[in-house]
């Protein structure tokens, strides 16, 4: 189970097909982790951040919602395990 927290405001660029520009969206993240089983152990190896429009209450089916890939890297997780 993923602990709650409620998503606090952030900014980050995208590309809009549109006007052919990168523009900046203010919006809510929401993480969606993903585990792996290798071997014996359960690994997180990435997320999906889904960043939806600061104005908007939901994420689910958002037509204006950035989907932002993200990976746990080796040397974060090295800084995690040792604090």
């Amino acid at each position: 189970m993923q602990r709650f927290h409620k998503g606090r405001l952030f900014e980050h660029e995208y590309w809009d097909d549109n006007s052919g520009e990168v523009k900046t969206m203010k919006g809510r993240i929401r993480l969606c982790p993903y585990y792996f089983l290798e071997g014996d152990r359960v690994r997180l190896r990435g997320a999906l951040a889904t960043i939806a429009p600061a104005d908007k209450k939901f994420l689910h089916g958002m037509r204006d919602a950035i989907l932002v890939p993200s990976r746990v890297a080796e040397t974060a997780a090295r800084d995690l395990a040792a604090v």
